[in-house]
């Protein structure tokens, strides 16, 4: 099921998006902690303005594979606040104290439940479903200030929206810069999920809606102000945001 998040009037409230004719079928409250229950309210997609599809309740874990796409091993983790995360078509704001910076397209895995040192094969249990990010990094600090490399506001873009059950295989995965597009396959697989999922709740514990990467989808990407970035993963959508400076 594809559940995106949507700005109304009356507020956020999320949505399912009708496989058939695309159309956006409200919900009546947070599917993730309610289930599916439905409104009766119906948007057509031009409409609606979807929003980040999940906020996580800490944190964001984020598994370093160096250059490669789908690294997988004995990777470096590290941390985004929950105040890194914003929606589509929203600018990626890049801070005045950085001059290089990379955009890197990720699949995350959405946490469904409190999970501490939980063993692979219950992992399972504790996803809720997948959104892509797309994760903007400080490069010269990167080595030396975790925190000014990977922590700054808006720097990890979500979205379009989530999909709660994603078969393995190969997916295509492109990304355009400014209209430059590269397309790329990864290949997924519920092991990776297992793999990271398990690993990052050894360190910290992992609450609803964190959300924890499981697959590389690209190689970084220097980005600039003024960069107009978009990801098709067609499981899940485009996810679009625009590139701009600190003013």
């Amino acid at each position: 099921m594809k559940i995106a998040r949507i700005s109304l009037e009356s507020g956020p409230r999320f949505a399912q998006i009708d496989p058939g004719s695309g159309n956006y079928r409200v919900l009546a409250g947070d599917p993730l902690y309610q289930g599916v229950a439905y409104t009766g309210q119906v948007f057509s997609a031009a409409d609606v303005r979807p929003v980040s599809p999940v906020l996580p309740r800490s944190k964001v874990v984020v598994f370093d594979s160096g250059d490669a796409p789908c690294g997988a091993g004995e990777n470096s983790m590290y941390l985004k606040p929950n105040t890194s995360v914003t929606g589509p078509d929203t600018p990626l704001i890049l801070p005045s104290w950085g001059s290089e910076f990379t955009c890197r397209p990720m699949l995350a895995a959405i946490i469904s439940r409190p999970c501490k040192e939980i063993p692979a094969d219950m992992v399972a249990q504790a996803v809720y479903g997948y959104t892509l990010v797309n994760l903007i990094t400080a490069v010269e600090y990167a080595g030396r200030d975790p925190y000014r490399a990977f922590g700054f506001d808006t720097s990890c873009a979500s979205g379009p929206a989530l999909e709660t059950e994603l078969e393995p295989g190969e997916y295509e995965i492109t990304l355009a810069v400014d209209g430059e597009v590269d397309t790329q396959i990864c290949r997924y697989g519920f092991s990776r999920v297992q793999q990271a999922v398990s690993a990052a709740s050894t360190v910290a514990t992992l609450l609803p809606a964190d959300l924890v990467t499981v697959c590389a989808l690209h190689a970084p990407v220097p980005v600039s102000a003024g960069t107009d970035l978009a990801v098709d993963f067609a499981p899940l959508g485009v996810l679009r945001n625009p590139v701009v400076a600190d003013r």
